[in-house]
């Protein structure tokens, strides 16, 4: 800085030295008779004004050199995106929103249609239908033969239970026939029993019983004894088959259903109705809504389009997170330190300050140039940025006294 001063001085006392040395018969302000200099005055002032503009730019020149050439760096206005994209194959009908606009979480975006689709939704109602007039109809078969069958099972209960009944009551007369022989056996005595049977009849009597006539009372005990046993078992028998039957008509319905195809029906409707549900989602998932809030940016495709699944529709903008991107040069990045708040000149010169969030590990060369850059991301700091369309240049300036 001192030696530039210095130049500066020499390169004026030289132009004073060379101006008072200079002939007259040279001196443009000089009279060709020796007459006085008209416009004498002006060259000092010439001078002084010369010395003045180069110290100025001698002093602007040191301050640019020792700050190591520092100007604005460019940034650009960037945005997080949300890309919508198409999830399976489909064409573009409509666009709900313009490109620009606002929109929030739900809001309808893009209307796709799917030809493929809405045949097969039709094709599955139809089947829908089909197998709830097969429902009805094996239904109604499976209720007929259910009441048929319990009719005839009833009645053989009902058959069964008088059987048993008319069993018990044998079982008790044998019984009683038995006992009351085990009776006039053990006592000798006469018993009165007007029934009508010859034996009864023959036992009225008051003499001694002749041996025979015991042999054939103990017999016909005997006998009475067995039919009893006998008359117990086959009440045991049709008592187990009564639960036999009562246990068959307790399942006789689910049978009968599943012998007539009605379960099997029933599943059948219902995975038809899974699908047709699955294919109405599909069709839901035509209308596609903003997954965020933000502003709708451009659209990739266009109104009768045919897309594959992926492929891009739209991207919304999520205003809410702006950021820059500044190309640095790699000898100035040491300004760049993460963290560090930096000022912002937007259009307008309205000054705003951001932050440095994010540097990138390496460089990247840049045409014509010898020195590459370094992708620095400038996140929003203190007040709310100036809103300007995305890609907007901003001014970057590391400069505390801005």
């Amino acid at each position: 800085m001192i030696r530039l001063h210095g130049k500066i001085h020499r390169i004026v006392a030289n132009c004073r030295v060379g101006t008072n040395s200079m002939p007259l018969s040279e001196n443009p302000n000089v009279l060709d008779e020796g007459g006085p200099v008209v416009d004498a005055p002006a060259q000092p002032l010439r001078v002084l004004l010369f010395s003045v503009i180069a110290i100025a730019a001698g002093v602007a020149f040191t301050g640019w050199i020792e700050s190591g050439g520092r100007q604005a760096i460019p940034a650009y206005l960037q945005v997080r995106t949300v890309s919508v994209t198409a999830e399976q194959a489909c064409r573009v009908e409509r666009f709900h929103a313009v490109a620009g606009g606002l929109v929030t979480i739900g809001d309808a975006l893009v209307e796709l249609s799917d030809t493929r689709l809405q045949e097969d939704l039709s094709l599955a109602a139809a089947r829908i239908e089909e197998l709830n007039a097969e429902l009805a109809q094996v239904e109604r078969r499976a209720s007929f033969e259910l009441a048929l069958q319990q009719s005839d099972l009833d009645e053989r209960i009902c058959q069964l239970q008088l059987q048993v009944t008319s069993y018990q009551r044998e079982r008790f007369e044998s019984e009683l026939r038995r006992n009351l022989l085990a009776d006039v056996l053990a006592s000798h005595e006469t018993a009165l029993w007007d029934t009508g049977d010859p034996l009864m009849d023959s036992l009225l009597v008051a003499q001694k019983w002749p041996d025979a006539e015991r042999m054939s009372t103990m017999m016909r005990m005997e006998t009475a004894s067995q039919t009893a046993e006998l008359i117990a078992s086959n009440v045991e028998i049709c008592e187990e088959r009564l639960k036999t039957l009562r246990s068959l008509r307790s399942s006789l319905a689910d049978d009968v259903r599943a012998a007539n195809g009605v379960e099997v029906t029933r599943t059948r409707l219902k995975q038809a109705q899974g699908e047709h549900e699955r294919l109405a989602a599909r069709q839901t998932r035509l209308q596609l809504c903003s997954p965020a809030v933000g502003q709708v940016g451009r659209y990739r495709a266009r109104p009768g389009d045919q897309l594959q699944p992926g492929d891009p529709i739209v991207e919304l903008l999520d205003d809410s997170q702006r950021y820059l991107i500044a190309e640095v040069p790699s000898r100035r990045i040491h300004e760049f330190t993460q963290g560090r708040t930096v000022w912002l000149l937007f259009p307008g010169d309205e000054k705003r300050q951001g932050r440095v969030a994010q540097v990138a590990p390496q460089t990247r060369p840049r045409d014509g140039e010898d020195d590459p850059v370094v992708e620095v991301e400038i996140e929003m700091a203190g007040r709310l940025w100036p809103q300007v369309p995305i890609g907007t240049r901003i001014d970057l300036v590391v400069d505390d006294k801005l």
